[in-house]
């Protein structure tokens, strides 16, 4: 029988179909049964979609959840979002401490430009105090959900004895960098890296990578594509600049090809997507990476018309063969609030 995830991600709750009201009326047209009504409305839609085939029905071995809970990083999505995550725990989605939470940029706090003698000026918020709220709101959802590192990156190991292999599952925080003068970059770290992956080698280590095991990683910003930027762009004031991509993917997609990941997935562009690659160094030929990207479930944005989200079975032998995704496109539905 193989692992089974649910990965879903960018569900922006405070800018859904079913709640987007305009920044001025957030505040007057949002109550705490306002939020358990919208909760339980895409929890349903959710349910719902995977309930029609025996292949996407939970339970599942861990449900992956990519960040951008909310929306500008506004508290009325984290509302949302808390009591949408409980309602995942109480219908046995995964099993305790199977839920995986990442921060999206949106989940931040990017602070605001302050002009002082330079026009202009950007005054970035410590890192303590962007990622306050969202700290707060890990910390409020109670058991269920496994917890994070200083690094708000997660690390769980999956075994069933039946299947031989165990199944590492890496979270990647790559909303480091977020800031009003660097919206939308993405960016992991080597500090980040080392940390978490010498974890899975350490003795001591509480989640400990045993021989066989497949490693899955994922983040919330998509490592590809990797572009070159062109003059204009580059020459547009910080503040204005509009770049969405993980500043360090060369080096994030060479240690995970290097150390044999064979899957990464991520969220952040609205865009489904499934590749594969195998390395920079032709010298050394390595197993494939396969690259899964999802849409965004219930954003009410321009370019999200539809529900994406995906179940992944991998099954015990090489991931390239063993990977079956059931990619969902579901339309939205229900009275838009």
């Amino acid at each position: 029988m193989a692992y089974r995830l649910l990965h879903v991600t960018d569900q922006h709750f405070s800018k859904s179909h079913l709640w987007s009201p305009e920044a001025q009326n957030l505040d007057r047209e949002f109550s705490p049964e306002l939020a358990r009504d919208i909760a339980g409305q895409h929890f349903e839609e959710l349910a719902s979609a995977l309930d029609l085939s025996p292949e996407t029905k939970p339970p599942f071995d861990a449900v992956i959840l990519g960040g951008d809970f909310t929306h500008i990083h506004r508290p009325q999505g984290f509302a949302i979002a808390k009591r949408w995550i409980r309602l995942l725990i109480e219908r046995g989605f995964a099993p305790r401490n199977g839920i995986l939470p990442l921060p999206g940029n949106h989940d931040v706090n990017i602070g605001a430009a302050a002009s002082y003698e330079t026009p202009g000026a950007i005054l970035p918020l410590p890192r303590s105090v962007a990622e306050r709220e969202y700290r707060e709101f890990l910390d409020d959802l109670g058991p269920g959900i496994l917890t994070s590192n200083d690094h708000l990156s997660l690390v769980r190991r999956v075994f069933r004895k039946e299947e031989g292999r165990g199944l590492i599952l890496v979270g990647l925080n790559s909303c480091r960098i977020e800031r009003v003068d660097a919206q939308g970059w993405g960016y992991v770290g080597l500090d980040q890296l080392d940390d978490v992956l010498e974890g899975l080698i350490d003795i001591n280590s509480k989640v400990r990578a045993e021989e066989g095991d497949i490693l899955v990683a994922f983040t919330h910003h998509n490592p590809l594509p990797i572009w070159d930027l062109g003059l204009p762009e580059v020459s547009k004031r910080l503040d204005e600049r509009k770049l969405s991509f993980l500043a360090d993917a060369p080096s994030v997609l060479e240690a995970l090809t290097t150390l044999g990941f064979a899957l990464l997935l991520h969220g952040h562009s609205h865009r489904e997507k499934l590749v594969s690659l195998t390395g920079y160094d032709a010298k050394y030929p390595r197993n494939p990476l396969v690259v899964s990207g999802q849409g965004s479930f219930c954003a009410n944005l321009p370019d999200c018309n539809a529900h994406h989200f995906a179940v992944l079975e991998i099954e015990p032998v090489s991931i390239s063969r063993g990977l079956i995704p059931y990619n969902f496109s579901v339309p939205c539905g229900g009275p838009r609030r």
